[in-house]
């Protein structure tokens, strides 16, 4: 459960201090509550000290695991529609009593927004989105592309490697010290096959990986030193996607043939 301190170093720290107008709520709880029905986390922390205000904030696919509790807490919007967690929900919720009409009004102004008021000053606030979206020459519904560059792979880098926050070091054990003759144990299945993607938007497929057991292996043969990687407990929920062990069959070009490999390990 992570404190003050944890939150302002982990969380608060890399926020930018200016925010966006919108913005969506992860998946996970904190301190045993979701995220998108925390109203400490939404009202308190982003409303209020990262200023966003009258911004809409919106869950993540599927991610609106109540109905009352997330309105009170301001989540202005369940996604994707249509409404599951919400609609009827909300209804009863209503007149049950468990929801006043002004809870539900309140998320209602942000969602239909600016455009609801009839303020010229706010409708132009809208209208500023579609014009920045259109400014930026990237077509809409346009295929995905990739710019596979040397000057974009650093940059890359320098993001990933700025996004990790080491928790904790007993003894100080990281830094790894180079020395001659040094064993390494590296265990877990994500170190071997990493979940460099999610699903959905964050389903990406990078021009190359290097595994944090790749990685390892290659600094410690510079140290002279050696790795044994370990499965340890297996994790996963379903069985692993075939994607990293399908090839092309020799003089093969069309990509509708693939060809699987499969290997007995004792």
């Amino acid at each position: 459960m992570p404190g003050e301190a944890c939150r302002i170093r982990t969380y608060d720290h890399p926020y930018p201090d200016q925010v966006a107008n919108s913005q969506m709520t992860s998946y996970n709880r904190v301190n045993g509550l979701h995220v998108a029905e925390d109203p400490w986390l939404l009202r308190d922390i982003l409303r209020k000290e990262f200023s966003l205000g009258d911004g809409l904030i919106m869950s993540d696919w599927s991610g609106t695991y109540s109905s009352s509790n997330a309105i009170k807490a301001s989540l202005d919007l369940e996604m994707p529609g249509p409404a599951f967690v919400r609609g009827v929900c909300v209804e009863r919720d209503v007149v049950g009593g468990k929801l006043k009409p002004s809870d539900v009004d309140e998320c209602v102004r942000r969602v239909r927004g600016r455009l609801a008021t009839g303020d010229p000053g706010l409708i132009g606030q809208i209208l500023k989105f579609v014009r920045h979206a259109q400014e930026s020459g990237i077509p809409f519904e346009a295929e995905e592309g990739t710019i596979d560059t040397s000057e974009v792979h650093s940059l890359l880098q320098k993001a990933s490697d700025a996004s990790i926050v080491l928790l904790k070091n007993e003894s100080n054990v990281l830094p790894v010290t180079p020395a001659p003759g040094l064993k390494i144990a590296v265990i877990g299945s994500n170190a071997k096959t990493p979940p460099y993607a999610g699903g959905g938007s964050a389903n990406l497929l990078p021009t190359y990986t290097v595994t944090p057991l790749q990685a390892i292996e290659k600094v410690a043969a510079e140290m002279d030193s050696t790795v044994q990687w370990e499965m340890g407990v297996d994790t996963a929920r379903w069985t692993p996607l075939l994607t990293d062990f399908l090839s092309l069959p020799d003089k093969v070009e069309e990509a509708s043939i693939v060809r699987a490999e499969f290997f007995e390990v004792e």
